[in-house]
């Protein structure tokens, strides 16, 4: 109430369905986060659905699925403002793939480049989409 009351602009950090954000956004307890975030996003939206200033942070890596991660965030209708793979530096968290999970991930990257692509195309793309959010940060995955 706060928030929208205040006019605040809200960022919130998900990355995709349970599956796919529990892999990796968990408490301390080692219990996955998905199921409170999207309970307070569902709450913020029925409760105030011309709250307009809420967005997605959302992050991927090798492992990452693409095509469940547009459906889920559609459906859900969630505006993506940031997606960025996950930050490589100082870190072991990437020793954990395997070269099939790379493998994998450039045909995943290269099937929803090939989307977004014909997408464009057709001119079709909505603002509030999976698509577009990529669209907007497709040359920093080059």
């Amino acid at each position: 109430e706060f928030f929208v009351r205040n006019s605040f602009s809200v960022t919130v950090s998900l990355d995709g369905n349970k599956e796919e954000h529990d892999r990796n956004r968990v408490k301390v307890n080692g219990n996955g986060s998905f199921d409170e975030i999207i309970r307070n996003i569902r709450s913020l939206k029925k409760n105030y659905p011309e709250y307009n200033k809420m967005g997605i942070s959302f992050c991927f890596d090798f492992k990452t699925n693409f095509d469940v991660i547009e459906k889920f965030m559609d459906e859900e209708d969630l505006f993506i403002t940031k997606f960025s793979f996950i930050d490589q530096n100082d870190t072991t968290y990437f020793e954990q793939f395997t070269e099939e999970d790379i493998k994998s991930y450039l045909e995943r990257k290269r099937k929803i480049e090939e989307r977004f692509k014909d997408i464009c195309k057709s001119n079709t793309i909505n603002k509030r989409s999976f698509i577009y959010a990529y669209r907007k940060h497709y040359n920093n995955w080059q």
